[in-house]
């Protein structure tokens, strides 16, 4: 309507101020205008109309509540794995608002700048590496990076574009994270299994960025724990597993995939436990001086957590 209610940036430096609309259902007519602001002036543009192309094939995604009112706002990117594999963004009616074939993607980030989505395979057993960018307006190459080697299963973008990642390294025994750098050049930032405590195996299966001290979190399924460090590979703590600094109810589970932290003593993951089970997700809070580990759980179905809201 004529209330509008999303706006666009115009990057300047695009030829004819080419400008990326996001966020539109398919099949939808939609008034837009143009708005340009200078110190306190501003000039308003007239309005007009356009219609969005309708999209076959879009993935089925059903989102239930038993309260309308208590949905979160704001736009969900994700992938499916297997089948019609496809990553999608939902808005906040459920309704798929862009779409791209992938075939499987374990992972799927948007740029801090809205232009590109960058995908990942699981790539399980490893050596069947596939780490894509793809533009979002759908005009653009997908773009192949061979320099990520034999990454899998997650993947995290930071703002400057820097993408960290966990890469197979001796046949699969020992994983390490490393980041690339947008120029392209790769570092490695710690070995898993010599982080949590020197252990002899890991299947690590999510990476999460923490902005507010630059470090990184990772989950470890074969060690049932999750270790933070810093970008210089400085290790702050194991928790969980064998090898666990914490004590209390919120340091022992089975089986976990995707988290957050929350805050530097917060952290939300995914308990999905054995197959068949109802999954939980539980909240950590940890006790940084005590260096204990208290626990909230929430029974769910599904496969990952993700943060929409912080309360």
């Amino acid at each position: 309507t004529t209330s509008y209610g999303m706006t666009a940036p115009v990057i300047l430096t695009q030829p004819n101020y080419r400008t990326l609309l996001l966020g539109m259902k398919p099949s939808r007519m939609y008034h837009y205008r143009v708005v340009v602001r200078a110190g306190q002036n501003e000039c308003t543009g007239p309005d007009a109309m356009l219609t969005t192309g309708a999209l076959s094939n879009l993935p089925t995604i059903n989102r239930v509540t038993n309260n309308a009112a208590a949905l979160a706002g704001g736009y969900l990117v994700g992938s499916v794995a297997q089948g019609s594999a496809s990553t999608f963004i939902l808005d906040a009616d459920g309704d798929v608002v862009w779409w791209f074939a992938t075939g499987s993607a374990s992972r799927a980030h948007i740029t801090a700048d809205s232009q590109y989505m960058w995908l990942l395979t699981t790539n399980q057993a490893g050596g069947n590496p596939n780490v894509r960018r793809v533009s979002m307006d759908g005009m653009g190459t997908t773009e192949m990076h061979t320099e990520f080697g034999d990454a899998h299963h997650d993947f995290v973008v930071l703002p400057d574009d820097t993408v960290g990642f966990m890469q197979y390294y001796q046949g699969g025994a020992r994983d390490h994270v490393m980041e690339r750098a947008p120029d392209g050049t790769v570092r490695e930032i710690i070995d898993i299994p010599t982080a949590h405590g020197g252990v002899t195996n890991n299947h690590s299966n999510s990476i999460q960025y923490f902005a507010p001290d630059d470090s990184y979190s990772v989950s470890d399924l074969d060690q049932n724990c999750y270790v933070k460090f810093s970008r210089q590979g400085e290790v702050a703590w194991v928790l969980g597993g064998n090898t666990s600094e914490f004590t209390g109810a919120g340091a022992t589970w089975t089986r976990e995939h995707g988290h957050h932290l929350l805050a530097p003593n917060r952290i939300l993951f995914f308990n999905n436990g054995s197959m068949g089970e109802d999954a939980v997700i539980r909240e950590v809070t940890l006790d940084l001086t005590a260096i204990t580990a208290a626990t909230t759980m929430f029974t769910w179905r599904g496969y990952e957590v993700h943060l929409i809201d912080t309360p």
